[in-house]
């Protein structure tokens, strides 16, 4: 079964036993355990702590350091219950608490900063990051296809000078960024434009673990319809989007400063960037969660209204149908005494002083059976109370079904 750790709760764990016995506890290895502690930026117990802590010998404990910008403020270590928010119906009785991030931004970044080190252009691809492997393996893919066949629709996407400085930035940037654990990867997409043809454009995603940043490198050499918007004076790395909920960022070539003179402070830039994202983000979820509260409650408070009219309609429904019953046995009594009187005036009738016929005597004893059978005072009182007793069972709610 898996859990939740704050970074402190996680420190503290591996910290008071070894790995393997956590992972034991959480049904996971300690190889992974001890992944989510680097990307955390945790740190563990050295090789051999623990036999020396046997033998009495103490080590030093580095004390947890700070988040660094964009990682998340909680770890899940084993297999833990995914939490779809966007279908999830919010408690009304759990207490749904704003986020609260004490760390300070500036120390963060420094923090990072210090360990990414210096931020060097990269030269050529011949040693690519990771990030860049899918893109450049297609790549080599259709460099190998055009070489043994020559047709054009295998030349390589990405080899001409304003895709390939794409890719050398976008390398560099990874490299830094894999020293605090953020992962970034390179990714092709491709659009038909009428007039232009097929247009191939690189964009790289950093994942710092608590939030995402989209880089993409707009050249002035490409035309409107290429870009899809108007070109820059200068080649621009941009990250974010118009329709985002932070706004563009953007770094340009400058006389004499080129962008890959400008990574570090690039790096720096973005590191801000990611925590900011962080922060918003968990701002939003939290007043997002707050908005579907709300929209639990008005639901709740509908399936009240709808169960209360139901009753009242039931209850109504009922008094009619009770009334009814009444009326027709009241209906049913008059008609009964009505017959009988009829028969007792019909007996004096003056034609019967000369004899009574048969026909008469027979019509006489089917009209009082008639009456009889009418007459609710020959019904049992079982049988007159049945719809009464039936139509007073209460109403079942969505509450009483739940």
């Amino acid at each position: 079964m898996g859990q939740t750790f704050t970074r402190q709760e996680l420190y503290d764990l591996v910290w008071s036993q070894p790995r393997t016995t956590i992972a034991k506890q959480l049904g996971v290895s300690d190889v992974w355990v001890g992944k989510q502690c680097r990307t955390s930026h945790i740190p563990m117990p050295p090789a051999g702590y623990w036999a020396r802590l046997q033998h009495g010998k103490r080590s030093l404990r580095p004390p947890l350091p700070i988040r660094l910008p964009g990682q998340l403020r909680t770890i899940s270590v084993g297999e833990t219950t995914p939490s779809v928010y966007w279908r999830r119906q919010e408690s009304v009785d759990e207490l749904i608490l704003p986020p609260v991030i004490d760390e300070k931004i500036d120390a963060q970044v420094e923090a990072a900063a210090r360990l990414i080190g210096k931020v060097s252009a990269t030269r050529d691809l011949s040693t690519p990051h990771q990030g860049l492997s899918r893109v450049l393996k297609r790549e080599a893919d259709r460099r190998s296809k055009f070489a043994a066949n020559g047709w054009s629709m295998d030349r390589p996407l990405f080899d001409g000078p304003i895709h390939q400085r794409q890719l050398r930035l976008f390398n560099s940037l990874c490299s830094a960024f894999e020293r605090i654990s953020a992962r970034g990867e390179v990714s092709a997409d491709s659009e038909w434009i009428q007039g232009v043809g097929t247009v191939h454009r690189l964009s790289l995603r950093v994942d710092f673990g608590g939030s995402q940043l989209n880089l993409r490198v707009l050249d002035p050499n490409l035309s409107a319809s290429e870009l899809g918007e108007k070109p820059p004076s200068a080649t621009t790395l941009r990250v974010g989007s118009a329709r985002g909920d932070l706004p563009v960022q953007e770094w340009s070539d400058r006389p004499g400063c080129r962008l890959e003179q400008q990574l570090a402070a690039i790096a720096k830039d973005l590191l801000y960037r990611a925590e900011r994202t962080y922060r918003h983000d968990a701002q939003r979820h939290y007043e997002w969660r707050l908005e579907r509260r709300q929209e639990h409650l008005k639901e709740l408070e509908a399936q009240r209204l709808e169960a209360e009219r139901r009753r009242l309609a039931a209850i109504e429904a009922r008094r009619k149908r009770v009334l009814e019953g009444i009326k027709s046995m009241a209906l049913d009594a008059r008609t009964a005494q009505d017959i009988r009187t009829t028969i007792e005036r019909l007996d004096n009738h003056p034609d019967l002083r000369l004899g009574r016929p048969a026909a008469f005597d027979g019509w006489r004893a089917e009209a009082l059976a008639l009456a009889d059978r009418l007459d609710p005072m020959n019904r049992s009182l079982d049988s007159l109370l049945a719809d009464f007793v039936g139509a007073s069972k209460p109403v079942a709610s969505d509450a009483d079904d739940a």
